[in-house]
């Protein structure tokens, strides 16, 4: 993948289940936040084996072949992935770009050969990076 950056892993909960968190220690060495201005977000919900809310091996199998697909989004500094939360019947991506029409557009050509996944997939406009400033903020320890 493009990043040099390592990926901080933690554990939370939510709503008494337990939550995987995944965030880029830091943003990308020599880019400018604010030319990839535009947030992308995936969520897959998927329903949990037992209480614990996380996915079972077939769905997790699913989504590690549908996040391989991803990696190419990331060659060549067009955009960033940047944050990945796993639990509660829910696993969701967070994408930086520069233009989040091109990247769907590139996204749709890396999975035509994939199945239909059960995605919802989010455009925001998040110049300042806000929404992975705080979940670093939140994460302890950091």
């Amino acid at each position: 993948m493009a990043q040099e950056n390592d990926w901080l892993i933690a554990e939370a909960e939510q709503d008494g289940k337990p939550v995987i968190l995944r965030a880029m220690s830091s943003v990308p060495r020599g880019i400018k936040t604010e030319e990839f201005s535009k947030l992308v977000s995936i969520f897959w919900e998927y329903r949990s084996p037992n209480d614990a809310g996380m996915p079972d091996s077939d769905t997790n199998e699913q989504q590690l072949t549908f996040e391989s697909a991803l990696e190419a989004l990331a060659e060549g500094g067009y955009s960033y992935p940047m944050i990945v939360v796993t639990g509660n019947g829910v696993k969701e991506w967070h994408w930086y770009t520069k233009d989040s029409q091109a990247w769907m557009d590139r996204l749709n050509e890396q999975l035509k050969d994939h199945p239909t996944y059960p995605l919802a997939i989010e455009l925001s406009d998040d110049p300042e990076w806000s929404l992975y400033h705080s979940f670093l903020s939140g994460i302890s320890g950091r």
